[in-house]
């Protein structure tokens, strides 16, 4: 992101998730070795720098392609995207959008119900306020009561706990699997 002030500030890296050609959601964790990571920062760096030398502010979601044959920018989305609103959530509950452990954002269809429902379906994996590590917000479900549409950030202290977490989801949900 480059501020009014002209500041460039990285926000994070995430992995996209796909069902087939579908995107379902992204995933934050260490996907990548140290290098790889490293790489996508200096990369994203430069490009920011030219992009904030050619007088542009706000939002970069630059997408890359990262093969044996190297890492490649393949298009930058400069707008708000499905890993933002996590970004922004996580910085609301603890203070920072660069949280330690995991998390992961999945856009489900399920069977259209009221908020209250699928509350009483999550139950005890709904993020309480407690301090408790592993939990799902909801977030983004105004068609849930019509068309069962919900996107959910799985927030979780590794990516065992993770794992764990949107296999419990997805069974309270009713959804066998993802792909």
């Amino acid at each position: 992101m480059i501020g009014s002030n002209r500041e460039i500030a990285h926000l994070g890296i995430t992995c996209q998730l796909f069902n087939g050609l579908q995107h379902i959601g992204n995933v934050k964790g260490k996907p990548y070795s140290r290098r790889i990571e490293g790489l996508i920062r200096d990369y994203s760096f430069k490009i920011a720098q030219h992009m904030r030398d050619d007088g542009y502010l706000g939002i970069l979601g630059i997408d890359y392609i990262v093969t044996d044959q190297g890492i490649f920018p393949i298009e930058n989305n400069a707008r708000l995207n499905g890993s933002s609103f996590a970004f922004f959530i996580l910085d609301n509950l603890f203070g920072t959008s660069d949280y330690d452990g995991c998390w992961k954002v999945l856009r489900l269809k399920i069977e259209p119900c009221s908020f209250s429902t699928l509350r009483e379906k999550i139950g005890s994996l709904i993020y309480q306020g407690n301090g408790t590590p592993n939990f799902v917000f909801p977030y983004e479900f105004d068609t849930l009561r019509t068309q069962g549409y919900v996107t959910l950030l799985i927030v979780a202290e590794d990516l065992h706990h993770l794992e764990y977490v949107e296999k419990e989801l997805l069974s309270k949900l009713e959804i066998a699997a993802l792909n």
